[in-house]
């Protein structure tokens, strides 16, 4: 049992972390605004939005029992900063990113082929690519306390 939440533990940080990395490529990329991929790129981004959340969740659920296989107490320091950057990540994927990915793919389906991005979806793709490197950076810094147990 344990050997398998293991896994998922696993799998579930490396999904997240290479969907981030990934996400960030394509926000840059719709940033800089080429007019025939900028509705895929958005559909990509799109779609990375629920499987960060996914991933996000599955590493917060496998853990718990993993804590409990292990014997260690929730009260250890490492352990408790671990569930908050990781409830922290759950919360921006959904609460922050997911929605405003939402609104920025419905506002670049609804521009004419020829025009470009406006001022404010220039800013909303900007927010999401600073949400995301804050993401990514709150996963390296978690899977760091995992392997220090300080």
């Amino acid at each position: 049992m344990a050997q398998g939440l293991h896994t998922i533990h696993i799998v579930s940080g490396a999904v997240l972390f290479i969907a981030l990395i990934v996400r960030a490529v394509l926000l840059r990329l719709l940033m800089s605004d080429k007019e025939g991929e900028r509705l895929g790129l958005v559909r990509v981004i799109r779609l990375l939005s629920p499987i960060m959340g996914i991933a996000a969740a599955a590493l917060l659920l496998a853990g718990v029992p993993l804590v409990y296989a292990a014997g260690y107490s929730f009260a250890a320091p490492w352990l408790l900063t671990k569930q908050f950057i990781t409830l922290l990540i759950f919360l921006l994927t959904f609460m922050g990113s997911s929605p405003a990915t939402r609104q920025l793919s419905q506002d670049i389906a609804a521009l004419d082929p020829g025009e470009s991005l406006s001022e404010d979806q220039r800013a909303v793709a900007q927010v999401l690519y600073q949400m995301t490197l804050l993401i990514a950076l709150m996963v390296v810094i978690n899977t760091i306390v995992a392997f220090n147990k300080f």
